[in-house]
């Protein structure tokens, strides 16, 4: 469980600053936009990683 919770903690910064400069980056042009999505894209994979991982062990 400790694991998991870390993993949380670890991935909660990250996103909220990531939601944060999004408004930001969305008036700026679409070469900005592209870079922005793969950097979420990438996040939101690794979050999807861990989520995995988690109910597996939970599953077990």
């Amino acid at each position: 469980m400790a694991t998991l919770r870390e993993a949380v903690g670890a991935l909660q910064a990250p996103f909220e600053a990531l939601t944060r400069s999004s408004f930001a980056r969305s008036a700026v042009g679409t070469a900005c936009k592209e870079e922005h999505w793969d950097i979420m894209n990438d996040f939101l994979t690794e979050a999807n990683a861990i989520r995995s991982k988690a109910l597996r062990a939970h599953n077990f």
